[in-house]
């Protein structure tokens, strides 16, 4: 379900793996997701693509795939994966009582399940639906991973 990279170091010397490789993982997908490379700091160039990769996370059925303009990183990041530090998703959640920055991805299922998006081709986009109690937070995010519309709906 989550593929990842993850230094030497916590594994040898922390007994909190787990909630360091969440942190170390929340903070790749965010340079990913604004456009700058975690391996070298260059921009990355970002396309959706239906591929699946063997290395990627999430069962969804279209991710970004962005690619460093200088160095070899190349990451495949699920659309929710992408949003979930944007401002009106942090906010959408703190508006129903959850500190998402508390909640591991991989308890996130809208972030990593096909079962919450859904592909235009007609305007080359992705729409993200996230499901808080009665209420939905509706995302559609374009090609090149801006967000280019938000609806709440409940």
């Amino acid at each position: 379900m989550f593929h990842g990279p993850f230094p030497p170091a916590p594994v040898a010397h922390r007994d909190d793996r787990l909630d360091a490789f969440e942190v170390g993982s929340r903070r790749w997908n965010a340079l990913v997701a604004m456009g700058t490379c975690p391996e070298c700091g260059s921009e990355m160039n970002t396309a959706l693509t239906a591929q699946t990769p063997m290395t990627s996370i999430g069962n969804v059925s279209h991710r970004f795939l962005s690619t460093c303009t200088s160095c070899w990183a190349r990451v495949y990041l699920p659309v929710g994966c992408a949003v979930r530090d944007h401002p009106s998703v942090i906010g959408f959640h703190t508006s129903h009582g959850v500190e998402l920055d508390t909640q591991p991805l991989w308890n996130l299922s809208w972030a990593l399940s096909r079962e919450y998006t859904t592909f235009d081709s007609a305007q080359s986009c992705v729409h993200l639906r996230i499901p808080i109690e009665t209420d939905e937070l509706h995302l559609s995010v374009n090609d090149g991973g801006t967000i280019v519309s938000i609806a709440e709906t409940g």
